[in-house]
C-alpha cells in the first residue's frame, strides 16, 4: 500500500472523527492533516503495522487534545457549513447535526473520552493513556458527557448508581454517535475540495517524496 492509498481510504473516515474529537470543522482539518504529516514522515515505519489507520487515529487525537490545552474555544458544529452527503434527506441531516452541536456543546475533555470509550470501546485506562490523565478523570468525564448528551437530545443514559452506566455499548447515544460519524464519513467521501485542502496542507509540512508512491 502506497501512502497516497492509504491518505484516499483513511482521510474520510480520520475527518469524520476529527470533527467529532474537536467540535469545529477547520480544528478538524488542521489536526487531520498534521496527524497525516507525521504519519507521512514515519511512513517506511508505518506501513507495517498491523493496523496503520488506528495509529493515524491515536495521533490525530493526540494532536487534537494538545489543541485543545492551547485553546480553550467553544464553537458549535451545527454553526458551520458541514459537507453534503449524496442523497441525504433533510430529516437525515437535521438529526446528524443535531446530535453534532450536542457533542460541540461538551467540554474537549468530555467529547475526548465520550468518543473514544463510546465509540471505540476502549477501555477507560487506554484512553486515559492516549489523553495523558487519570483513569478516574476518564470515568467522571464519560459520565458528565453523557448525562449531559442526555439532557441535549432528550435520551436517558445510566446513572453512577447502575453498574453497566459507563460500558453499555449498545446504549442510544452510541448509536447515535456512529450514525453521525459514518454520515460526516460519507460526507467527506464525496468533498474532494476537502480532500484537496487537506492534502495540500500535508504536502507543505511534507512535502511528498517518490517513494510514498510505490507499493
Amino acid at each position: 500500500m502506497t501512502f497516497d492509498e492509504f491518505f484516499r481510504a483513511s482521510y474520510p473516515r480520520l475527518l469524520a472523527r476529527a470533527v467529532l474529537l474537536c467540535g469545529h470543522r477547520a480544528d478538524a482539518e488542521d489536526v487531520a492533516a498534521q496527524a497525516f504529516a507525521e504519519v507521512a514522515r514515519n511512513w517506511a515505519r508505518v506501513v507495517g503495522y498491523d493496523a496503520p489507520e488506528a495509529y493515524l487515529h491515536v495521533t490525530m487525537t493526540r494532536k487534537a487534545f494538545r489543541l485543545f490545552r492551547q485553546r480553550r474555544r467553544q464553537e458549535e458544529v451545527a454553526a458551520l457549513e458541514l459537507p453534503r452527503v449524496p442523497h441525504e434527506t433533510p430529516d437525515d441531516a437535521i438529526a446528524a447535526k443535531e446530535v453534532l452541536a450536542a457533542i460541540a456543546g461538551l467540554p474537549p475533555t468530555q467529547r475526548a473520552v465520550l468518543v473514544h470509550c463510546c465509540l471505540d470501546g476502549m477501555r477507560q485506562q487506554d484512553v486515559a493513556d492516549v489523553l495523558g490523565i487519570q483513569r478516574g478523570t476518564v470515568a467522571a468525564h464519560l459520565h458528565k458527557a453523557r448525562a449531559a448528551l442526555s439532557v441535549k437530545l432528550g435520551i436517558p443514559v445510566p446513572t453512577l448508581r447502575d453498574p453497566s452506566w459507563a460500558s453499555a455499548p449498545a446504549h442510544v447515544e452510541v448509536k447515535a454517535l456512529r450514525h453521525v460519524e459514518q454520515w460526516l464519513a460519507a460526507a467527506f467521501a464525496a468533498d474532494v475540495m476537502t480532500r484537496d485542502r487537506v492534502r495540500a496542507a500535508v504536502d507543505l509540512v511534507h512535502p511528498p517524496q517518490r517513494w510514498w508512491r510505490r507499493g
